[in-house]
């Protein structure tokens, strides 16, 4: 079992409203942790690993054989990662808490 999540940090989606603050920032609402959980890795592709990465496209094949979460980056890691299962849960946070 692999989890893609690590220690004090994990991917923060959220939806951009049409508000604007004090600085002229759009503000951000509904935030959420999500983890995905690997069991049972089948094959693994992943290139260029850095200390962060920016995930700019996620998608995932299902077929008999497995379950296929793959991403493209806008910077660092990205690949494929076959398994037999894939669990993915959602964790909703309050804005600016880490």
């Amino acid at each position: 079992m692999a989890r893609a999540h690590q220690a004090g940090w994990s991917p923060t989606p959220s939806q951009m409203t049409s508000k604007v603050d004090a600085r002229g920032y759009f503000v951000l609402s509904k935030h959420v942790d999500v983890t995905f959980t690997i069991f049972e890795p089948i094959e693994v592709q992943l290139f260029d690993f850095t200390e962060a990465g920016i995930i700019f496209s996620l998608g995932i094949e299902i077929d008999p054989d497995g379950t296929t979460p793959s991403f493209e980056s806008s910077y660092g890691v990205h690949g494929r990662i076959k398994a037999r299962r894939v669990a993915v849960s959602f964790e909703p946070r309050a804005a600016g808490s880490s």
